[in-house]
């Protein structure tokens, strides 16, 4: 049996984005080859691990850049 897709269409399938076809072949491919599997877990664990990761301004920064704004006029045109 030939399983035909991209390594996009199993990031896409990571991210729930794949069709339902693809999806179907990536798991089909993750039961007969364990060694892809384990790519695909630590793939998702990665996944998992960067959705932790929001960046996030520090509020003195957002604070400063508020009381910057503030003290500058507007000039009309």
């Amino acid at each position: 049996m030939t399983l035909n897709f991209t390594p996009h269409d199993a990031l896409k399938c990571l991210y729930k984005e794949a069709s339902n076809e693809t999806e179907e072949k990536i798991n089909i491919a993750r039961k007969e080859y364990p060694s892809f599997n384990n790519e695909v877990l630590k793939l998702q664990s990665l996944v998992c691990s960067l959705d932790l990761f929001l960046i996030k301004a520090p509020v003195n920064t957002v604070d400063r850049i508020l009381q910057y704004s503030k003290n500058k006029q507007v000039k009309s045109a």
